[in-house]
């Protein structure tokens, strides 16, 4: 976290915030507050940046007392400070670039004798030392120099003057260099659209993961403005902001959402959200943990009555609070809820020639599932199709290229290939096809002129030949 320290309170420029922080990050896309200055900075003000592969989200708070640092050193002389949480990054680099912006930003014209310590322990740093560091991103994007800025802790207080920066070249990075940062993959994402406001009881989230869950060590902790994170067999982060959730187009939502039986009106008018997002583990075991785990933190959460809706952000499909109840019930079989994590796209329903194709299973298995012209009923082809599902989900990806499965150890009538999507997807991902004949002793036939390595998880299961599954649906 860093420290902002000040000799009078200040606003909250969240304009020029937004315009800073878009110059010296062009490839993140930034929402500051809630997009107008905040002449009194009463209350928390959140900075949420959304790139690629992750959301990042930085707090800040403005407190009108003399900061008391817990290492029991003595800041410089001050009046108030503002606390700027570490950017939610796994690039320790980025997280305090952003850090310096925000600082220098909400310092700049406001208070000319404010100082700012990046990190606990680290030096504290004037204007002027602000300013240099700024002009280096550019040639120093990781700030590799900023030690060398500024004033220790335990001389901040005292007359000594300030050390002048070490002009010794250190070894950067060249800018095209491959990142050796091994990219966050996630597991899931939802948003709970709310019309007011909520209190979170985190000791019953606790509670109810480490039931659910048992070997998932799960602890939660709550941070100032609207944060809250959950540590266990893997990670997850709880970002509120108090302004309406941004919606895809919202009819192509409720067109894909198609048994959505929520009040529509309520939705349009909710005021703030709740987004979850959850990290993905390395092995199938540990993400099946993950996702019974969260999947019972958003039931206790969608019970409150603010909840206008939930929303899934993989694969953007909209729940009342009713069936998001309905969905988190199916824990007690152990099992992870099918239409709450994944959607199945209807791309033929015409009996005779059914395809549907899925979406967020990736996550989990490491590939979709797809039937392509498959000649039989559709009531047939969800059937088999939910049965299969239910099966990887439960145990993982151990299907290789070519198996059959079915109802029963003699059940041969799905068998299953691998090969890239087929589908009309953003990116390229591998996909699991499946084929049906009604007769059980049908025999596999090719799919593929050469059949492509399966692709493997990192833990995976035992698993014979002929897999079976139950018919029970979800």
């Amino acid at each position: 976290m860093a420290i902002l320290l000040l000799k009078h309170p200040i606003a909250f420029p969240a304009t020029l915030l937004g315009k800073a922080l878009a110059s010296c990050f062009p490839m993140i896309g930034w929402r500051v507050g809630e997009g107008e200055d905040e002449p009194g900075f009463d209350r928390p003000q959140t900075i949420i940046g959304r790139c690629e592969d992750e959301m990042i989200l930085c707090c800040i708070e403005l407190k009108r007392a003399a900061y008391r640092p817990a290492n029991g050193s003595t800041p410089p002389a001050h009046i108030c400070h503002a606390t700027i949480s570490r950017p939610s990054t796994d690039d320790g680099a980025l997280a305090v670039a952003i850090a310096l912006v925000v600082g220098v930003t909400l310092a700049v014209d406001q208070d000319a004798s404010a100082q700012l310590q990046l990190a606990p322990g680290e030096n504290w740093l004037d204007g002027a030392d602000m300013r240099r560091l700024m002009a280096s991103l550019d040639e120093d994007p990781a700030l590799t120099l900023r030690h060398h800025y500024g004033l220790p802790e335990r001389t901040a207080n005292t007359n000594e003057p300030a050390r002048q920066p070490d002009t010794t070249p250190a070894a950067v990075a060249p800018a095209d260099a491959p990142s050796q940062k091994k990219q966050r993959q996630q597991l899931g994402s939802f948003t709970l659209l709310l019309d007011g406001d909520v209190h979170i009881e985190w000791k019953r989230i606790d509670e109810a993961m480490n039931v659910i869950d048992p070997g998932g060590n799960w602890t939660t902790v709550a941070t100032p403005g609207g944060m809250g994170f959950v540590n266990g067999r893997s990670r997850m982060m709880l970002i509120w902001s108090p302004i309406p959730y941004d919606l895809p187009s919202i009819e192509q939502v409720y067109a894909r959402s198609f048994w959505f039986d929520g009040d529509r009106g309520r939705v349009a008018r909710h005021r703030q959200y709740i987004t979850i997002m959850i990290d993905a583990p390395d092995d199938f075991e540990a993400k099946r943990g993950t996702a019974l785990a969260a999947t019972i933190m958003l039931g206790l959460i969608n019970q409150l009555p603010q909840v206008a809706a939930v929303f899934n952000n993989m694969v953007s499909t909209l729940f009342s609070p009713q069936m998001t109840h309905g969905q988190v019930g199916i824990l007690h079989t152990g099992e992870i809820p099918i239409q709450l994590w994944t959607w199945v796209a209807p791309n033929s329903l015409v009996d005779g020639d059914i395809s549907v194709t899925t979406g967020g299973l990736q996550p989990f298995l490491g590939y979709e599932v797809e039937v392509w012209n498959a000649p039989h009923t559709r009531q047939f082809v969800l059937e088999k199709l939910n049965g299969v599902l239910r099966y990887l989900l439960i145990n993982g990806p151990v299907v290789t290229h070519g198996d059959t499965i079915g109802t029963g150890s003699g059940d041969r009538s799905t068998r299953c290939f691998f090969g890239p999507s087929r589908a009309d997807r953003p990116a390229p991902v591998p996909a699991m096809f499946l084929e049906f004949d009604i007769e059980q002793a049908a025999q596999p036939k090719r799919d593929l002129p050469v059949p492509p390595p399966t692709p493997q998880p990192s833990a995976a299961p035992t698993f014979g030949r002929r897999a079976t599954f139950g018919r029970k649906g979800l």
